[in-house]
């Protein structure tokens, strides 16, 4: 078998139909793939803010793991590295949220992670993504706190192992843990860690994290490609956004009665400037 297309499948490579701010487009391609083999029951994300992994694991429970319910969890207040935030970011993911079909089998838990952990049983959650407080104390927490929670086909995801930045310590966390179990990471879009924690894992997800240095590096190389188009759609709509914006503040300048009443001086200054 050719060994892209062992870890590559059509569910790689399926359009998020939610794009949102978010620091993690490239590895939304590998969230579709890993729901395809892994088939969780229960999704979990620790850090939601505007959504777009959460509704990403929502999408991909729907097409390829019916029976999976999805989890966010989250104050949407901030913590120390996002900086504080008002409530229409929660309003605004909760109102994608109940435009979609999926929303049925999604929830928002809207409290802290430690909270969040006692209203969950022992060795239920298939899947878990922490992308919270970004500290070294706070994601060791978080892995402590939820590891119990991991089914025997668990996975373990952390975001932002690649930051090497002040007030982050996911990576020095990754380093650590990462020694005592299999795992995967992809090093674009600050990072991801994959860690295989249940000893009932996917084979075909040990025989990954099992592969040679070059024939991981490749399949990182598709993977970064395939998520950049998602980056490149946002960064369209926000520019056309802005550019609609300032049409319109245009629009409201000229029909203004201050334009009008100006508009012989403007005529007068062209003619005098003129070359």
């Amino acid at each position: 078998m050719n060994l892209a297309n062992k870890y590559i499948s059509a569910s790689t490579f399926i359009q998020p139909k939610v794009l949102a701010s978010t620091s993690a487009f490239g590895h939304v391609p590998f969230f579709f793939w890993i729901i395809s083999v892994l088939k969780p029951g229960k999704i979990v994300e620790l850090g939601t803010m505007y959504g777009y992994s959460f509704f990403a694991f929502c999408q991909a429970s729907e097409l390829l793991s019916e029976s999976a319910q999805c989890y966010a969890v989250d104050t949407w207040e901030g913590d120390l590295n996002t900086g504080r935030y008002g409530e229409e970011v929660y309003d605004e993911l909760n109102k994608h949220l109940l435009n979609n079909a999926w929303s049925k089998n999604a929830h928002l838990m809207r409290m802290s992670f430690d909270d969040a952990a006692s209203k969950f049983e022992n060795n239920s959650v298939d899947l878990i993504f922490i992308d919270g407080c970004h500290t070294y104390e706070a994601v060791k927490n978080d892995f402590l706190r939820w590891k119990d929670k991991m089914s025997p086909r668990g996975v373990m995801m952390f975001h932002d192992t690649q930051v090497e930045r002040e007030g982050f310590g996911v990576k020095q966390f990754w380093n650590e843990i990462s020694r005592e179990h299999q795992n995967i990471e992809f090093h674009h879009d600050y990072g991801l860690g994959v860690l295989l924690i249940g000893s009932e894992a996917p084979e075909i997800l040990r025989e990954l994290a099992a592969e040679s240095v070059v024939v991981q590096d490749a399949i990182r190389l598709i993977y970064a490609s395939v998520g950049k188009k998602y980056e490149l759609q946002w960064n369209v709509r926000v520019a056309t956004r802005e550019v609609e914006k300032k049409r319109y503040e245009i629009e409201l300048m000229r029909s203004s009665a201050s334009w009008r009443l100006t508009a012989p001086l403007r005529g007068l200054h062209a003619l005098l400037t003129a070359k």
